[in-house]
């Protein structure tokens, strides 16, 4: 008969793991008191190993082996036995031979599957996407890039092959080519995404046994002449020399989309920015109640600004002046928000859009950041430098005091001359919008 042995009132430790040399008659069992339902199990051979009870779903799963000791150790023991009580609490507990069978099972279909004619690219794609794919914040934009150059859905214009319709392990170099050089000049930002999304994605299927070997394993984006966008964000309607395109053609290209595909809650904040040039941060912090539609002005408080710093007492507040056309995009903005805020989308929802739109469309790379940029570059050619920094509320250092007030008109002749062109560009007329006052 086996001595009885006392576990450590502080939980097991390397230690005593180590020092405990018995062989008992029967299997014997040690509670960890360092952590709740871990035990140690020793066998009549003498070896050790951890084990757990799990209940999960009115089922109860008695001594599942965590691994032996001491390839596996205390704390990746109790890491487990942790991990495994808080999926049984939610529900989603899997007992590890039920796992290798669901494993098993998985592999089994996938062999079933090569041996299939029928498994097209499509098909291990969805896969991918639901593995891979989904759980990514940034999942809108690649799937919808997949679905317009992969599944040639949603393009006014098909690519000139339909990847997706062709069996995985027929899909060749010349292939890919193909749906690669019809986008490489006209969009080259989506391009260098969509090549570097096929190199991880025939790489994982290979690991998932659908490939021996990628169609594209030796290539380079040098050598498919793939010239990747230098580092920053891009002006809109400004060439690569600097100059003003005057009739702003990216610009409706981009309302054009925001009328199409985006809710107001999204196109409406977003027009606005381009318009305003403010952050959007001050954008998304802004009341009801700051909006005046009788002076047509909007007023951004202090402590909403970025430049804000309470330490200094410094008033970094800030008047925007309201054009026609801005003035009535804010009334619809209100009119559709139930809340005090002006804008009642999520933080991060504006940049997804953005990213989307660049990644679908082609556009050069840009931020919401960017339309400020995109405004600062086009006001500059028809107001004075310190007109144009005061639209952004950019500090004017000792010339502050002396500007901030003064360039009031300045900058609502500057803002409305700009909203009037945007206007003119994106609805082929003159913004004759005069909006309902407040």
């Amino acid at each position: 008969m086996s001595k009885k042995i006392i576990s450590p009132a502080n939980g097991f430790t390397d230690t005593f793991l180590k020092n405990l040399k018995v062989i008992p008659d029967n299997d014997l069992f040690i509670s960890d008191k360092g952590c709740k339902g871990l035990r140690l199990k020793i066998s009549k051979a003498g070896t050790k190993s951890f084990v757990t009870t799990i209940k999960c779903n009115g089922v109860r799963y008695a001594n599942i082996s965590l691994g032996q000791y001491p390839n596996t150790s205390l704390s990746d023991a109790r890491e487990k036995r942790i991990k495994w009580k808080s999926e049984a609490t939610d529900g989603s507990f899997i007992p590890p031979k039920k796992q290798k069978e669901l494993e098993e099972k998985a592999k089994l279909e996938r062999e079933a599957k090569l041996k299939s004619k029928t498994l097209t690219l499509g098909t291990v794609m969805d896969e991918h996407k639901e593995l891979v794919v989904m759980p990514r914040r940034s999942w809108k934009s690649t799937v919808s890039m997949i679905d317009c150059y992969i599944r040639g859905v949603g393009k006014v214009v098909p690519p000139p092959i339909i990847l997706a319709d062709i069996s995985i392990r027929s899909v060749t170099k010349s292939n890919v080519q193909e749906i690669i050089f019809s986008i490489r000049d006209d969009k080259p930002g989506v391009v260098i995404e969509l090549f570097d999304f096929l190199i991880r994605f025939f790489n994982w299927s290979i690991r998932q046994g659908y490939l021996d070997k990628s169609p594209i394993v030796a290539s380079d984006k040098k050598d498919w002449k793939l010239i990747k966008q230098p580092k920053g964000d891009f002006a809109l309607d400004i060439d690569n020399q600097g100059r003003i395109v005057t009739a702003l053609p990216e610009i409706k290209h981009f309302f054009t989309i925001l009328d199409s595909e985006y809710s107001k809650k999204v196109a409406l904040p977003l027009k606005i920015l381009l318009l305003t040039g403010v952050r959007s941060g001050e954008l998304m912090l802004a009341k009801k109640e700051h909006i005046d539609f009788d002076r047509m002005e909007w007023f951004i408080p202090k402590e909403n600004t970025k430049s804000y710093r309470p330490e200094k007492n410094i008033d970094t507040s800030i008047i925007v002046p309201l054009a026609p056309y801005t003035a009535t995009l804010f009334r619809e903005l209100i009119e559709i928000s139930d809340t005090d805020s002006v804008a009642t989308v999520a933080k991060n929802t504006l940049p997804w859009a953005v990213k989307a739109i660049v990644t679908k469309h082609g556009f050069k790379r840009f931020t919401p950041h960017t339309l400020r940029k995109t405004l600062r570059s086009h006001i500059i050619t028809w107001t004075r430098y310190e007109v144009a920094e005061k639209c952004l509320n950019h500090s004017l250092g000792q010339l502050e005091s002396v500007y901030d007030r003064s360039m009031l008109d300045e900058r609502r002749e500057a803002l409305t001359i700009w909203s009037d062109k945007v206007y003119r560009a994106v609805y082929g007329t003159e913004s004759n919008v005069v909006p309902l006052r407040g």
